[in-house]
């Protein structure tokens, strides 16, 4: 009689991707009480800096459109909001490269504009209230016609008609902008 083959150990599975920090789950009071440090209508930038310590990893790939005046702002999302990714580089050229200055460059940064929202799940467009969107209104019809969801944040005269498409959903501030991403992730 043969002898049977000791069973091998399982090998470990990859590791899933958006679990990666997940050995602490916040309790409801413990995100209670990290929401009630935040002021009802935080400036973006205050909201931005919220501690992160007990957020899920969603890993969520969100684009950042807007004027490269809020480039800096953009980078700062890049670096406090962790648990998700973000796939737009316009932000990291601003200052470093006139990437819009000339023909050449504009096709280039284009091209790079629409391959990272090709690697986005949705595109976040932010604005204030006096900002005339031109490219972000591009980058954001390109998600739409990729069938990508668009999130955009306050009041603007720039979004128009388009801002009624069903794949856009909107958010008044940056707050509630963050919480929407979230729930997108799950």
């Amino acid at each position: 009689m043969a002898k049977a083959k000791p069973k091998s150990k399982p090998k470990p599975s990859a590791p899933v991707r958006g679990v990666d920090n997940m050995a602490h789950i916040p309790t409801y009071d413990e995100w209670a009480e990290a929401q009630a440090t935040v002021a009802i209508e935080p400036s973006a930038e205050a909201f931005i800096q919220m501690d992160n310590s007990i957020l899920p990893n969603y890993r969520l790939a969100i684009y950042f459109a807007s004027k490269t005046d809020h480039a800096p702002m953009a980078k700062l999302l890049q670096t406090e909001w962790t648990e998700f990714t973000w796939t737009s580089r316009w932000p990291l050229y601003v200052g470093k490269v006139e990437h819009f200055q000339n023909e050449a460059m504009a096709k280039i940064g284009w091209e790079y504009d629409l391959a990272d929202i090709q690697a986005a799940n949705v595109v976040l467009v932010f604005s204030k209230p006096e900002d005339t969107l031109r490219g972000a209104l591009v980058e954001a019809g390109m998600a739409i016609a990729l069938g990508k969801k668009v999130l955009v944040v306050g009041e603007n005269d720039s979004y128009g008609t388009w801002q009624y498409h069903p794949l856009v959903l909107h958010a008044p501030n940056m707050l509630q902008a963050r919480n929407i991403l979230r729930t997108l992730a799950l």
